[in-house]
């Protein structure tokens, strides 16, 4: 609907302005999730008494996956669905 509109005009505003509250909106959840995982990761963690945890950048872990299309299709799909930069 937004590409409709003439830029500058009422209606253009507040669609942009709509979209922009969604935008936030989601981005405030995917925080707020992302901040309950890792408070229950350590919670998990502090009851199981785990004394050592190895954080790491993960970029450039999908390299030589292909090699075996078949055997890896499944593991190459996990590492796309990764969340990277975070």
């Amino acid at each position: 609907r937004l590409s409709r509109c003439k830029k500058g005009s009422r209606q253009y505003k507040r669609l942009w302005k709509l979209k922009n509250t969604i935008r936030t909106k989601i981005d405030n959840q995917l925080i707020n999730l992302y901040y309950q995982t890792t408070r229950k990761f350590i919670d998990f963690c502090v009851e199981q008494q785990v004394c050592e945890i190895v954080l790491g950048d993960i970029k450039g872990i999908e390299k030589n996956t292909k090699k075996k299309k078949r055997l890896n299709r499944i593991n190459r799909q996990k590492i796309s669905q990764m969340e990277y930069g975070r």
